[in-house]
């Protein structure tokens, strides 16, 4: 709850904060206003490490965080990691909106917006075109209200009940039927074409990845750019959580990967599988049908009994989810608020009707920097 100000009081309190770009080299004030919003972000132990990760290094850049100051003391900051988008296959420099804070006993005073502005100012001047993020429900309506950002569509969440396909039928018999057919061939197809391909756990990405990903168009105008440097930085790198990488190859080619995150994320009672990334050569439907039934033997055998993942619509992979019993859940069944939205200001008119399009961009849970 906001303390309550008098207007006296709250005008002397904004008379005195001063507004400022933080270096985030020295992240001391930062990790200081995080622990006394947050009471604990990762835990002590990996704070620092965490820091590092996500503020330092960073391919695309350091952060770029503006703060709020009160008697040299930081009490608010927005922000933003740097990110290259491909937009209709060319790198846009874009920021991805994050870890916006605000100390409790300054919280109602507006300094959310201010520093926001603050912010996407200086951000243009360096050179990026436009600000992305997912914002929950305390969030959606000041970026939209006080920040002119624009909701880029549904959150395209599909899920699965893993544990058995009774349970799944059980669940899902009305959507499934409308597959049934379909899925039946897929699934006799699948079996001919999954002969010789193998799938392998690795701990790291290398540099054949970027020849699979330079030959693997995206299938929407706008999606976040990827090379083995991004993804180490993104899984492999990451502090504090364990992902699980698989790569389905045919001999030495790679026919597609993904990348697994299992979190205790309904209610702290069911175990997720979050499946954050699945890309396969080409979008082909087989290829991906071998890395999405690996997925789900893997989530039997640990015991996941749901499975969660983005998929845009019009893709092969969200065609993929559905002939695997996948299938789409509504915003009102989300296991929390999130929306997808942002702003762009960039000087290109052309730039804005492509990224504010709703059935633009190619999303997956590693797009944000939460999982």
């Amino acid at each position: 709850m906001s303390p309550k100000y008098t207007k006296e009081e709250k005008q002397k309190i904004l008379d005195e904060v001063t507004f400022d770009f933080y270096p985030v080299s020295d992240g001391t004030q930062l990790l200081k206003l995080t622990d006394e919003t947050y009471s604990s972000w990762l835990g002590a132990d990996n704070l620092k490490a965490f820091y590092q990760w996500k503020y330092l290094d960073n391919p695309a850049g350091e952060a770029l965080v503006y703060g709020a100051w009160h008697k040299e003391k930081l009490v608010s900051i927005y922000t933003a990691l740097p990110s290259v988008l491909l937009v209709k296959g060319k790198p846009v420099k874009a920021i991805l909106s994050c870890d916006s804070m605000t100390h409790p006993d300054y919280a109602g005073l507006g300094l959310f917006s201010t520093i926001g502005k603050k912010l996407y100012e200086y951000a243009l001047q360096k050179g990026f075109h436009l600000i992305y993020g997912f914002p929950n429900k305390n969030g959606i309506h000041p970026t939209t209200k006080k920040l002119g950002w624009k909701q880029y569509g549904d959150v395209p969440l599909m899920a699965r009940a893993s544990l058995s396909d009774l349970t799944s039928s059980l669940l899902f018999n009305d959507k499934l039927q409308l597959f049934s057919f379909t899925s039946g061939w897929h699934s006799a197809a699948s079996k001919l074409f999954n002969r010789g391909i193998s799938i392998e756990t690795i701990t790291e990405f290398d540099e054949s990845f970027d020849a699979f990903i330079e030959d693997n168009d995206s299938p929407k105008d706008v999606t976040v750019r990827r090379n083995f440097r991004y993804l180490n930085w993104r899984y492999a790198n990451k502090p504090g959580t364990p992902y699980k990488i698989i790569v389905a190859r045919k001999g030495e080619k790679i026919l597609g990967y993904a990348v697994l995150s299992g979190e205790k994320k309904i209610k702290d009672k069911f175990k997720v599988l979050y499946i954050l990334e699945m890309i396969a050569k080409d979008h082909s439907l087989f290829a991906y049908s071998a890395l999405i039934s690996h997925v789900l033997r893997y989530s039997r055998t640990q015991h996941f009994p749901f499975i969660g993942i983005l998929a845009s619509q019009h893709t092969m992979l969200r065609y993929s989810l559905l002939l695997h019993e996948f299938i789409p859940i509504r915003r009102k069944f989300f296991p929390q608020e999130i929306y997808f939205g942002g702003c762009c200001f960039s000087d290109d008119p052309s730039l804005a009707p492509i990224v504010e399009n709703p059935d633009g961009w190619f999303l997956s849970w590693g797009t944000n920097d939460v999982i």
